[in-house]
């Protein structure tokens, strides 16, 4: 006779034949869970989770140590390199200035022991000129470095195209380069800081000189229009232009096409114009050289750079 049906939670059975009294094993179970004890299954989960949040949390504290570690180390060097960029970039811009005081000074002795009192005192005004210079720049440049705010004003660009051809004769005679320019009526005047402006033309018309040093006859052309409230200024030259890695390369700080260069003069400059709101751009002219384009506001006023 089969056994009657059952709800147990598990039921195990086997038949036994035998031939003097056949019989059927059973086996079931009906557990009472509700009266299993949970709490010992409750607190080795709580303990585990403990464990387990505990252990993370160590881990994640070990993690940002080590990333404070690398921001100290990264900010540490940052500094480190910032520094030597302000250093290299102080004595970038003054060299110019002292090599011309020590020629006009050198000029001066000479007249001095012509009996030339006249050019003496011309001499010495030139020197003169170019220490006011030097400290107006390391005004300027503490100016750059503390991010104070910059005051823009109605700059004539024909002067300060003057002013550097006439700081940089000496470097231009000696090559020879030719200075020419064409500043449209109504692009001579453009929002910049002057002194600031100057330096950027003075680095320009610099890296364009000594570009040309080989070459019998250089010469550096300045032309400038505008486009709505943009002014347009384009620098061209007569030496061998960009090349594709001084063209990827030229605003990287310490880069230089040149050998003893300190590759910091694009990269201050590119820095100025930025500040002046202003834009600058390298390419190749077509008909060949080197060209700089520059893009500065018609009118002006205070900017935070």
């Amino acid at each position: 006779v089969p056994p009657p049906p059952t709800e147990a939670f598990w039921h195990w059975q086997r038949q036994f034949s035998q031939h003097t009294q056949p019989f059927i094993l059973l086996a079931e179970a009906q557990p009472a869970w509700l009266s299993v004890a949970l709490l010992p299954f409750v607190l080795l989960f709580v303990g585990w989770a403990i464990v387990v949040a505990a252990g993370g949390v160590i881990l994640w504290q070990r993690k940002q140590r080590q990333n404070a570690d690398q921001r100290a180390w990264y900010y540490q060097h940052a500094r480190l390199n910032t520094l030597g960029e302000i250093t290299a970039g102080i004595v970038h811009e003054i060299n110019q200035p002292l090599t011309a005081v020590q020629t006009w000074i050198q000029g001066a002795q000479r007249q001095v022991r012509q009996d030339n009192p006249a050019a003496v005192a011309q001499a010495l005004g030139s020197a003169l000129v170019q220490t006011q210079r030097i400290s107006a720049l390391l005004t300027r440049f503490r100016e750059h470095v503390t991010q104070e705010a910059v005051t823009l004003e109605a700059v004539d660009l024909a002067e300060c195209w003057r002013h550097v051809g006439n700081l940089l004769e000496h470097e231009r005679t000696a090559s020879p380069v030719r200075l020419t320019h064409d500043f449209a009526a109504d692009a001579r005047t453009l929002c910049a800081d002057r002194l600031w402006l100057e330096q950027v033309l003075h680095n320009l018309l610099s890296n364009a000189i000594q570009a040309q040093q080989e070459r019998a006859a250089g010469w550096v052309h300045i032309r400038s229009h505008r486009e709505g409230e943009r002014i347009h200024i384009a620098i061209t030259d007569g030496g061998p232009g960009f090349t594709p890695e001084a063209l990827h390369n030229a605003f990287m700080p310490f880069y230089s096409g040149r050998e003893g260069g300190t590759g910091l003069g694009m990269t201050l400059t590119e820095s100025l114009v930025t500040r002046m709101n202003g834009t600058l751009a390298l390419d190749n002219a077509p008909e060949g050289g080197a060209r700089i384009r520059l893009q500065f506001a018609h009118h002006g006023g205070q900017v935070n750079g």
